[in-house]
């Protein structure tokens, strides 16, 4: 035996030992340390709970600290809730699993800590398991447990200033002498987190208990100016430094400094930097303060004439260490808000509309259009009706016909020889008397509009505009035209989380009377909002807008959700009403309004200090209603124009739960009703409104239990997975008017306004249509509107280039967001290429028709084309899906084997629900008997299911083969679960087919919330000869909302 492996050796050391001689016998392999194993176990790709059960075995081998460490640390990321992300389903159990992990291994490590008690980089290195930023909240007193250790365990002053750093402790760190430089410069930036604007917002309007002062809140400021000297005297060439410090000034109002050490960032950072955007909002900043606009517009188009990178992944500061918010907000998107405001709006960004045929859109309720056509070379814009020379609604016009070659006057007088557009002057035609109506009249003598109120002139304005052939030298079609909206609340909420400065010019050409900026007063979706400063730059931005907005008629809401429910503010305190007051009121007297947002974020959240104040009881009941109503009126009375939109909390809709966090539903509902002031709108939120299938029962229940009609926050909407370029919109058409519509008849006469939560860029064409339905229901037809409206965004020719694209990306909303590879794919692999090819092509073309179009409003169109692409180029790479899924079949066939006796043996037909074709793939469930109790909705015990959704979803209908000859009956037991609406009588109907008959129709007999069987009988008679037959399962219930009631889940099927 020693004889062969000494000459395995020598072979191998002559590099011959790649195959092992016959005969011979290699070494044995070295076990695999408890470390390697559980990497090992990592690679295999197991399911969450047979992990934890490999887990459990290695843990029974783990004898040294070393090995518990690595164990229990391996549990520790299994277990603690935040590893899951916001799935917080089986939270109760995996606190306690990683409570009781949490503990084992602090033990350990403090036991390893007392072996080594002078190594300190071994000491630093025990705070990792506790420090992951996934969980590093959950664990905070087990890493101050460590954290202690390592502050009495410090020797030197070096070591003992990197723990106080760590534990916050700046004050202590100054004080050592031996602290390095670099370490006072950390406890100065320390120091200043500690007395910046948001500490001094949180301490004054957070804390209850111990609330900040005036006197120390002045305090606070001095301080920060002071640090921020301190800070740049220690590094003075650090632009960084230099940028914090400027930021510090200007918060604070003080021009002078703020404009000193930007300036001295500016020129200590490099061109082309994400630092040097910085510098140069410092600088716009500290002009604003100074009333110098020239000069913030100045420093704003400088950012945007370098092409400055994006900040580091995963990073939100732009590589800031000292607490600069301006990196927090993008120096170059701030820029991009911004400096279109500074000039005055910017109202043809878009350059809208490509093309009108010359006609108004929507379509006009009276018109009379010729044939006959005026070349506009020169107009004169004349101004009657109390309009100033500088009214924006002219400026508009002006912008609007000079970028197509006009030269335009605005004067009392027509110049000599040009067209005269006279606006609201006396011998204009009179308007229709109705809201937002105006009249139109050109002829070869000039043109007249005239508006009923201001947003009517301003539609009479728009309405010029699209009568101009764009397409040539500028010529004006003439013609009469009398026009006035249906529905008077028409908006759409934009959000994706920042502003858009062409929000108006959008607005305006698809004749939308009010629009709601989710971004808010930041205009950056809470970057700046909270507890972070309103910056004078983004003041002005907000408070400009506004005015802007308001000089149309249009109605500009900002949804203040940084000030009503992130963070929840406590609604008791004097200074939350004084707060808001002070806030709103700046708004409102630019000409803003507010949407105050409690939907998702406050509920039982709501402040400790108005849980104690209440009880802990109908918090939300007892304090919303009225202390809106009174933050309201305060308002009102000194700005009689100001509205507001209250949106409430819990999605108390009429098919929500009956309670929720100690909320029953009638109470907060009789609180709206009763104590809130009939002039504030009110979102009807819930299910039922998210999925769209409204009807006339519901619409009266939102009316009666708000007291009021309801706006209506339309959070979710298309036939497509997502809009695209192109769409036939229908869905928003009452039943009477287009049958495939999901409002019932006489809705929009029961709602007071309708908002779509969308963003133009994505959803601009889509969006379009509803406007133009509630304008003119009658006119409206969705193949007819979709072109036009596409002709005006894009151009004449674009419907007809992008189309076949349109209906090729509709093949792919089978397969859910960002198309996954799902069984479908697999099956239909050349369809999926096929399509990919059609819909790559038409935006080739597209691009090239119009490329500033579509850079503009892209639509989701834009992102589709890289994932039907991705799906495409890898479907015949895939690994197969029987293969991907394998141990999540596996799992399945166990569980059919318990529940209905699977014996494939004896010939029972095994189909998993993941290998179903269609329907949405998802996994579902609860954990623990406690979980359930919660969420009474899902099931007990978390499993994978195909998921059947309502008919105008891509989900509604799945589909397996099996092998079965005609010889006998067969039983099929399908294993599943169902969920309904609340006030829906009966389960899910459904439809069961084999070969194409039904073997089953009716509500589903699967139980609810619960998994379970139903069995079936398939008769011998409909199977076929051949042996291969298909089975199949239909959702027929209406609507198109996804992952909403009513749906069926499908776990697995066996036919025997």
């Amino acid at each position: 035996m020693v004889k062969t492996r000494q000459m395995f050796a020598i072979l191998t050391v002559a590099g011959l030992g790649g195959a092992v001689l016959a005969g011979s016998e290699p070494a044995a392999p070295k076990p695999l340390t408890l470390q390697q194993q559980i990497v090992e176990l990592d690679k295999r790709g197991l399911t969450a709970s047979a992990l934890a059960a490999e887990l459990w075995k290695l843990e029974k081998a783990a004898k040294t600290p070393d090995a518990k460490r690595a164990i229990y640390g391996r549990f520790l990321t299994h277990y603690t809730p935040a590893y899951h992300g916001r799935n917080l389903k089986n939270v109760h159990y995996d606190n306690a699993k990683a409570n009781l992990y949490g503990d084992k291994l602090l033990a350990v490590l403090l036991e390893q800590a007392q072996e080594k008690p002078d190594d300190w980089s071994f000491l630093m290195a025990l705070r990792r398991p506790f420090n992951n930023p996934e969980h590093r909240n959950f664990h905070a007193s087990r890493r101050a447990k460590i954290e202690e250790m390592l502050e009495q365990q410090a020797r030197t002053d070096a070591q003992k200033a990197e723990i106080m750093l760590i534990r916050n402790k700046p004050d202590a760190v100054m004080a050592l002498a031996g602290a390095t430089s670099t370490q006072k410069v950390a406890a100065i930036a320390q120091l200043l987190d500690n007395v910046n604007y948001g500490a001094r917002w949180r301490g004054y309007y957070m804390d209850t208990d111990n609330p900040l002062t005036d006197a120390r809140w002045k305090q606070m400021e001095s301080e920060e100016l002071r640090l921020a000297d301190k800070l740049v005297e220690m590094i003075p060439g650090d632009a960084y430094a230099c940028v914090r410090a400027g930021e510090a000034y200007y918060i604070q109002g003080k021009a002078g400094k703020a404009e000193a050490y930007s300036r001295k960032a500016y020129e200590i950072s490099g061109t082309g930097t994400m630092l040097r955007a910085g510098a140069l909002i410092g600088l716009a900043n500290a002009a604003i303060l100074k009333g110098d606009k020239a000069a913030a517009l100045k420093a704003c188009e400088e950012i945007l004439a370098s092409p400055y990178p994006p900040p580091p992944k995963n990073s939100r500061n732009g590589g800031d260490k000292y607490g600069s918010y301006v990196f927090w907000a993008n120096p170059r998107m701030q820029a991009y808000l911004l400096a279109p405001l500074l000039k005055g709006g910017d109202f043809d960004g878009f350059q809208l509309p490509w093309y009108t045929g010359c006609e108004v859109y929507p379509t006009a309720r009276e018109a009379d259009y010729t044939l006959d056509f005026i070349p506009l070379k020169t107009v004169t814009l004349v101004a009657g009706g109390g309009l100033a020379a500088d009214d924006l609604r002219l400026e508009f016009l002006r912008r609007k016909l000079e970028r197509i070659g006009v030269k335009v006057f605005v004067q009392k007088t027509p110049a000599p020889g040009s067209f005269p557009v006279r606006i609201n002057t006396d011998e204009a035609p009179a308007a229709p008397e109705k809201a937002q109506g105006y009249a139109l009249k050109i002829t070869p003598d000039g043109a007249w509009i005239r508006g009923h109120d201001k947003l009517g002139t301003s539609y009479g304005a728009v309405s010029f505009i699209q009568m101009i052939d764009h397409e040539g030298p500028a010529k004006i079609r003439c013609g009469a035209v009398r026009d006035w909206p249906e529905y008077i609340g028409r908006g759409f909420k934009q959000g994706r989380n920042i502003h858009n400065p062409n929000l108006l010019e959008f607005a305006l050409l698809g004749k939308f009377s009010c629009v709601e900026e989710q971004s808010g007063s930041s205009l950056t979706y809470r970057a700046l909002g909270g507890d972070m400063p309103w910056t004078p730059l983004i003041k002005f931005g907000a408070l400009e807008m506004a005015r802007i907005f308001t000089a149309f008629g249009v109605n500009l809401y900002f949804g203040q959700d940084m000030y009503t429910m992130y963070p929840n503010m406590p609604l008791t305190s004097p200074r939350t009403f004084e707060f808001h007051k002070k806030l709103f009121s700046e708004l409102a007297a630019a000409g803003g309004n507010i949407y105050y947002p409690n939907d998702d974020g406050r509920g039982g959240q709501a402040h400790p200090a108005d849980k104690a104040a209440t009880g802990g009881q109908d918090t939300s009941a007892k304090l919303d209603a009225k202390y809106l109503t009174r933050l309201f009126r305060a308002i009102k009375a000194e700005y009689p124009d100001f509205k507001m939109i209250f949106c409430p909390v819990y999605y108390f809709g009429p098919d929500s739960p009956k309670e929720y966090e100690n909320n029953p539903r009638e109470t907060y509902l009789k609180s709206i009703r009763e104590d809130l002031d009939p002039g504030i709108e009110v979102f009807w939120n819930g299910p039922r409104v998210r999925e769209g299938g409204k009807k006339k029962i519901h619409g009266e229940w939102a009316k009666r239990e708000y007291g009021r009609k309801p706006a209506i926050y339309q959070n979710s909407f298309g036939h497509h997975m997502y809009n695209y370029l192109g769409d036939e919109a229908f869905h928003w058409c009452e039943k009477d008017d287009d049958p495939r519509g999901l409002m019932y008849d006489g809705f929009y006469g029961d709602i007071s306004s309708f908002y779509y939560n969308q963003d133009i860029a994505k959803n601009g064409p889509f969006t379009m249509g509803y406007s133009a339905y509630m304008w003119n229901p009658k006119a409206y037809n969705p193949l007819a509107d979709s072109k036009r409206i596409t002709a005006i965004l894009y151009g004449k020719k674009m419907w007809e280039i992008i189309r076949p694209g349109n209906l090729a990306l509709a093949y792919f909303d089978k397969f859910d967001n960002k198309f996954q590879m799902w069984p479908a794919a697999y099956a239909e692999r050349d369809l999926v290429k096929t399509n990919y090819a059609i819909v790559q092509e038409a935006w080739d073309m597209a691009v090239a028709y119009k490329p500033a179009a579509i850079s503009n409003i892209p639509t989701w169109y834009s992102d589709m084309v890289w994932w039907s692409g991705e799906l495409a180029r890898n479907i015949d790479t895939a690994k197969p899906w029987e293969e991907r899924m394998a141990k999540e079949i596996a799992e399945l066939r166990e569980t059919a084997q318990k529940e209905v006796a699977l014996n494939e043996s004896k010939g029972d037909v095994f189909l998993p629900g993941i290998c179903f074709i269609g329907g949405k793939h998802r996994v579902y469930g609860m954990k623990t008997p406690e979980a359930k109790a919660l969420h009474k909705s899902f099931p007990l015990g978390i499993r994978r299911a195909v998921f059947i959704e309502k008919q105008m979803t891509p989900y509604s209908r799945i589909y397996a083969d099996f092998k079965a000859g005609p010889e006998k009956d067969l039983k099929l037991f399908l294993s599943g679960m169902f969920e309904k609406n609340p006030d829906d009588l009966d389960a899910p109907m459904c439809r069961v087919l084999v070969n194409g008959h039904t073997v089953f129709a009716g509500p589903t007999l699967l139980p609810e919330c619960d998994w379970g069987v139903h069995t079936i009988t398939i008769p011998a008679r409909i199977l076929n000869p051949d042996r291969i037959n298909r089975l199949e399962i239909v959702n027929l219930e209406e609507g198109f909302g996804t992952q909403t009631p009513p749906f069926i889940a499908i776990v697995y099927g066996v036919i025997r």
